[in-house]
């Protein structure tokens, strides 16, 4: 190569003047341009510019590094993070927005781009610009090399500078051509953006601009989605199904939809691999969807759009079991309810004895066993034997009258809505409730460190109790079936469950077999993610945002929240009518039956008791009569 004015001279000054010159002009004209969320301003907020540097003074790029640092110093207001030869002990927080380095070799670029992975300054959505300063042959193929290496590791804002001689040097790029039938990541080729001649460029546009294509042609693109319903119901069906569909829609995008068979996203092991759905999405280049949720674990590895939904997270608790029929007594009035009114009838049956006293009251109310018959009778409002004569037993009569008028009011009116409306035993209402009664808690491994960042009490108890498997349904079954379980789970997956009779949640009766306790856990925001600088993935997220904005989103995810009504009803038991029958009276039966066993009984007692005096006198007149 080099049949220009001048062969190429690496360390030339007319090469390093004329090198300088054109990365100054691409900087200027381009950095200011563009900022991370692509708005068209000059005014741009601070901003990172980082360079890698060789602190070797003979590299042919080293004179060029140096006075072009100088240059963009005193005409660009940048906040820069310079790193030297792997240096990275000073790296920066703050993530950079451009990116600048000279390289004398394809070994050089391949030791700064594994520098620039291990910083944690680094950016794939930066504007990349690299120098290559010293090309004698195949120079299209090296920048080829170059950009391919940058789009491995999903840097698609790059240009390459390469001299073809001293006073002329190409600036190549990558450029996208979408085809149907072809995978989007496979559509891009090297292309010259532009020719610098003598420290100019012909063109002078702005080389970042628009690098991606509106439209995607009809290209392929792979989504794994996991089933975690009503996100993600089928390959064809679902809310974020119905939004990927959306999506590909308004980019021309033909979506590949693979469901991993998997209720959970998976994990990073020992030994730096992700097991299930994320290992696909950061292995395969594949986009995620399936009711994800950022945690900070996933910063390092993935990328994420912006929020679409914002569900909850809460605890999930067996439902309280149904009350038997014949315990409704004990239901409608407390054990201690009881033992008053027991006690108010004696009290009263004292009354009586005490103004039987009286000259004026009848002999009947002068045995306490009368008294007591007779007030246990006004109770339960039957007809008593003798009417009391004396005022003091007058107004005990219709205190007591009143009393027994008004509880068999409740109590019947309570009884017959308990024996219609099926009744549930107290409900474990709060996490509180759930330590106490020391029931076994657990969930998917994701939750478990939610619980250990706080001193508070009881989550502290929890994070110590807390079991880790990787099946949500697996959690989902203990709780249902064991009723001594409590897990953590999605409250719209877990309505929306409820609503569609899911015979893990519900039983034969296609009632639900475990609660949500009111009280969330927090809320979370479900997005889409992406491996780490997935290329595509800011068009995409605008189209997600421009869809939240203006209300699609909700509108897709109202046809699935309309189903959640239906758990209203589910849960309402209460809410309808039956006549009365044997099968509700169980408890009132029995309660006769008692009554008529201990009658029966009483009755066979003094049968014998008579019986027994009968032969006694017998016994008596013949020894009488013998002795006579």
């Amino acid at each position: 190569m080099g049949q220009g004015k001048l062969r190429l001279n690496p360390t030339g000054p007319i090469h390093q003047s004329n090198a300088v010159s054109c990365l100054q002009a691409v900087a200027t004209s381009n950095f200011h341009y563009v900022n991370l969320n692509h708005r068209k301003s000059h005014q741009v907020d601070v901003q990172l510019l980082t360079v890698l540097t060789t602190a070797n003074m003979t590299s042919p790029g080293y004179e060029i590094q140096d006075k072009l640092i100088k240059k963009l110093n005193d005409l660009m207001k940048f906040s820069a993070e310079i790193i030297e030869d792997g240096r990275i002990e000073f790296g920066v927080e703050m993530r950079t927005s451009f990116c600048l380095f000279v390289v004398d070799s394809i070994e050089n670029f391949n030791r700064k781009l594994e520098i620039l992975g291990g910083l944690s300054s680094h950016n794939p959505n930066a504007l990349f610009l690299v120098y290559y300063s010293s090309c004698k042959k195949f120079c299209k193929r090296k920048a080829s090399a170059m950009l391919e290496k940058l789009w491995g590791m999903y840097i698609t804002n790059a240009a390459v500078l390469i001299p073809k001689t001293a006073e002329h040097l190409i600036l190549y790029s990558m450029e996208f051509s979408f085809k149907p039938s072809h995978h989007c990541l496979d559509a891009s080729a090297v292309v010259v953006l532009d020719h610098c001649v003598d420290g100019t460029f012909r063109t002078k546009r702005k080389y970042y601009e628009g690098k991606l294509e509106k439209n995607f042609g009809n290209c392929t693109m792979d989504v794994v989605a996991n089933a975690i319903i009503p996100f993600v119901i089928s390959e064809d069906e679902g809310f974020e199904i119905s939004l990927i569909k959306q999506i590909g829609g308004s980019l021309n995008i033909d979506f590949n939809v693979t469901l991993t068979g998997e209720d959970t996203w998976g994990v990073k092991d020992e030994e730096g691999y992700w097991s299930n759905g994320l290992g696909r999405v950061y292995n395969d280049s594949c986009l995620g969807v399936g009711n994800f949720y950022f945690v900070a674990d996933y910063a390092k590895d993935f990328d994420f759009t912006s929020s679409h939904f914002v569900s909850n997270l809460v605890w999930i608790v067996p439902i309280a079991q149904y009350v038997p029929k014949w315990r409704v007594l004990t239901v409608i009035f407390s054990w201690r309810l009881w033992v008053v009114c027991f006690g108010f009838v004696v009290l009263c049956a004292l009354a009586f004895k005490m103004g039987a006293l009286s000259k004026s009251e009848c002999s009947f109310y002068k045995k306490f066993g009368n008294d007591f018959l007779v007030a246990f009778q006004v109770v339960i409002t039957s007809v008593t034997n003798r009417q009391p004569n004396s005022d003091w037993i007058r107004i005990v009569f219709v205190s007591l009258s009143i009393f027994g008028i008004i509880i068999s009011s409740v109590y019947t009116s309570s009884l017959i809505n308990y024996l219609t409306r099926p009744q549930r035993e107290l409900q474990v209402n709060s996490i509180e409730d759930v330590i106490i009664k020391d029931y076994e808690i657990g969930g998917l491994p994701i939750y478990e460190d939610i619980f250990n960042v706080t001193e508070d009490e009881n989550s502290m108890r929890i994070y110590e109790m807390y079991q880790v498997n990787d099946s949500l349904s697996g959690w989902l079954t203990k709780v249902a079936d064991d009723r001594d379980t409590c897990t953590i789970g999605t409250d719209f997956v877990i309505k929306y469950m409820i609503a569609q009779k899911d015979p893990i949640l519900t039983d034969n009766h296609q009632k639900p077999k475990v609660h949500i306790i009111e009280k969330k856990i927090f809320s979370y925001s479900v997005v889409i993610v992406a491996s780490k600088g997935f290329p595509f993935l800011n068009r995409i997220n605008r189209v997600v945002s421009s869809m939240t904005t203006f209300g699609l989103v909700d509108e897709m995810a109202r046809k699935y929240l309309h189903t959640l009504k239906k758990v209203e009803a589910v849960n309402a038991d209460g809410s309808f009518v039956q006549e009365l029958s044997l099968h509700h009276l169980q408890g009132a039966f029995t309660i006769l039956v008692l009554g008529c066993i201990l009658g029966v009984g009483g009755f066979l007692a003094e049968v014998a008791v008579w019986f027994a005096k009968t032969k006694l006198t017998q016994k008596k007149r013949k020894i009488q009569v013998s002795k006579a």
